[in-house]
C-alpha cells in the first residue's frame, strides 16, 4: 500500500480511507476487521472517558476479542 505525505494525511477522513484500502487488500481468511472511529476533533491526548470508541477498543481487548492491532 502506498500512502502520500501530505497535509491531509493525518485527517480523520484520510485515515479511514487507507484502512479500508488496506482492509481491502487483506487475504480472505482474516475476516474480523475493526476499525474503531472517534471521529474528526477527538484529540489522541484525551482519555477513553472522552473517547468512546477508544473504551471500546480497550475493552475488546481485555475481552479478548481483539488480538492484533
Amino acid at each position: 500500500m502506498i500512502i502520500k505525505n501530505d497535509d491531509d494525511n493525518n485527517s480523520i477522513e484520510n485515515q479511514l480511507k487507507q484502512a479500508n484500502i488496506y482492509k481491502s487488500q487483506l487475504p480472505e481468511y482474516i475476516d474480523n476487521f475493526k476499525i474503531y472511529n472517534d471521529g474528526e476533533g477527538k484529540s489522541g491526548t484525551l482519555d477513553d472517558t472522552k473517547r468512546p470508541e477508544l473504551k471500546k477498543l480497550t475493552d475488546d481487548i481485555e475481552a479478548g476479542l481483539i488480538t492484533s492491532v
